[in-house]
């Protein structure tokens, strides 16, 4: 389970997943990054200048600077997280109709095997992302329903734990991209989300067997 655990650790802290988050990062989170990384400069610039000045004002002009630049930035992660949960994900159910439901995670998993053989990552991936959801419905980590979507799913999750809801919420967006947004999903981007999620699923499985043993 512990090297499970590390393995998990050392993909997302790799250098692919650091750059696949960098790229994925919001425009609006890019913007208050620059904001932040402005007033710092902004505060190293203006030191040296307002030393001969009077101390009391300068203390007040750079105390108004911090204020009103921390008000921005919590103002815009408000929002953005707002934004986020109304539209980053599709109001599409991922589970089409209930003989999906009937499917097991470990045959959804199965097919995905038939499918990376035939070379249809597009597909491999779908298997992958329902395998993922409906193992996490056998664990009763969330409830699957067809109707639901995955903003829904991500929200139940978070409930049980954050940091797999969070690994989960980044697989349900490649997934929304690709299904939804038309886009083609990269052979070395499907192959880490696969490597996490099953690795995720070993660390999960080995705990478990620990604790009833």
């Amino acid at each position: 389970m512990e090297r499970a655990r590390e393995r998990i650790a050392e993909i997302l802290d790799g250098r692919e997943y650091t750059v696949y988050y960098e790229e994925t990062r919001t425009l609006l989170e890019r913007v208050i990054s620059i904001v932040w990384e402005w007033l710092i400069e902004f505060i190293i610039e203006l030191l040296p200048a307002m030393r001969a000045s009077h101390e009391a004002a300068n203390l007040v002009v750079i105390g108004l600077v911090i204020v009103g630049t921390i008000a921005l930035i919590v103002a815009l992660i408000f929002v953005a997280r707002y934004l986020q949960r109304k539209r980053r994900f599709q109001d599409l159910p991922p589970i089409r109709s209930e003989n999906e439901m009937k499917w097991s995670s470990q045959m959804h998993f199965q097919q995905l095997k038939v499918q990376e053989e035939r070379g249809n990552d597009t597909q491999a991936l779908r298997h992958l992302f329902l395998g993922f959801l409906l193992y996490f419905h056998e664990q009763s980590w969330l409830e699957a329903r067809i109707w639901k979507t995955n903003w829904e799913y991500v929200y139940e999750l978070e409930k049980v734990d954050k940091e797999t809801s969070a690994l989960f919420r980044d697989v349900a967006l490649l997934f929304d991209r690709v299904t939804y947004g038309n886009v083609r999903v990269k052979n070395e981007e499907y192959l880490h989300y696969k490597e996490v999620v099953m690795a995720w699923i070993q660390s999960n499985q080995d705990e478990r067997n620990g604790k009833e043993e």
